[in-house]
């Protein structure tokens, strides 16, 4: 197997599937309410669902035949489209008559990654509830072992939907908490990365900001691939394989980071914040910020004000 079908690009998706902390909070969340958490791409296709089997016995049960993963491909796929439609989380039911919250993952105002919570029911299901689903689960032909099937889905979890919807509040709660953190972790190295790249990011997040570059214009790619001892083009490819980014994106990435830490210095003018953070004009500074954020500098000092103003600090 070649290193390019092993090492996939460090999307913001993966960035988020990969971290600790985001990991550890979703078992958390999953075992103290007993709402299943998922965590799906924006460009989710049905072959990236191969192998994302539930852990609950129901979908357990359904995807052991083909036609059963299908549904459940089928059932996340419609579940995410619902989320590209809407900027703010919603309720939906799925093809099996479990509820989930469809909340959407954003950076700058783009969705990056939908985060379904549910598999669950807001009130105790009855036997006429079964028969609807398992008649349209016939109608689809899906072949199944009914008593079990019947058992697994009845056991599934009851949530009342003032706590569901309590629950879902804390999600997105998290979910506003992973957008602010996300860009840092795009920005770090990982877990099986090149060395080359990794040395590359290093380099590029000590000189981002260097004066003298700024003075030649800006930091080069050409000055990147010579420290890590390779040519130009072949530092290119490798460093998108590896990081999902250009070269010139992750530099963008590193100097709006570095703006926004600054930006909270409020006694800090803006057009000396661009210049420390290594813009060399404040309209470039302005388009890159609000990319990156989705909103411009002067509404992100908005906004950190009236967090301040909200948490009781200065």
């Amino acid at each position: 197997m070649s290193e390019d079908k092993v090492r996939q690009p460090q999307s913001p998706y993966l960035a988020l599937a990969k971290s600790r902390v985001s990991r550890e909070w979703m078992a958390a969340f999953c075992k103290a309410t007993g709402i299943s958490l998922r965590l799906l791409p924006v460009d989710v296709a049905s072959n990236e669902m191969v192998g994302r089997v539930a852990r609950s016995p129901f979908w357990t049960l359904l995807c052991q035949t083909a036609e059963g993963r299908n549904l459940y491909i089928k059932t996340r796929l419609e579940l995410q489209r619902r989320a590209l439609q809407e900027s703010r989380h919603r309720r939906a039911q799925c093809l099996a008559g479990f509820t989930h919250a469809v909340i959407p993952i954003a950076i700058g105002g783009k969705q990056v990654a939908t985060l379904l919570a549910g598999d669950v029911f807001l009130r105790r299901p009855n036997q006429a509830d079964f028969d609807r689903v398992s008649r349209n689960l016939a109608r689809m032909g899906l072949k199944a072992d009914l008593p079990r099937l019947h058992k697994a889905w009845f056991n599934m979890p009851v949530v009342p939907p003032d706590q569901f919807e309590a629950n879902v509040r804390m999600a997105v709660s998290f979910v506003k908490l992973l957008s602010d953190c996300l860009p840092a972790w795009m920005l770090a190295n990982q877990d099986g990365e090149p060395q080359q790249v990794m040395r590359a990011k290093e380099f590029i997040q000590a000189h981002a900001c260097n004066l003298q570059a700024q003075e030649r214009g800006s930091l080069r790619l050409a000055d990147v691939a010579h420290h890590v001892h390779c040519s130009p083009q072949h530092f290119c490819k490798m460093f998108r394989t590896a990081t999902g980014m250009t070269f010139k994106n992750f530099l963008s990435l590193v100097r709006i980071e570095k703006a926004k830490s600054q930006l909270r210095d409020f006694s800090s003018q803006i057009k000396k914040v661009a210049y420390a953070a290594g813009f060399q004009t404040i309209a470039h500074f302005n388009h890159c910020f609000r990319k990156h954020t989705g909103l411009s500098p002067t509404q992100y000092r908005v906004k950190i004000r009236q967090a301040n103003a909200k948490f009781g600090q200065s």
